[in-house]
């Protein structure tokens, strides 16, 4: 899922070379409580 919502993101922003592709990714793709629900959601205990 992560993966997915990334991958989405890059072809959104069209980067086409090296150095868009460095700054479309060094860019906030995900809210602060997001890993938590991703990881939850894999099955692995948020505590």
């Amino acid at each position: 899922m992560a993966f997915a919502k990334i991958e989405a993101s890059l072809r959104k922003k069209a980067a086409r070379s090296i150095p868009d592709l460095w700054g479309a990714v060094a860019q906030d793709i995900f809210v602060s409580n997001e890993f938590q629900n991703l990881f939850a959601r894999a099955g692995y205990d948020a505590d």
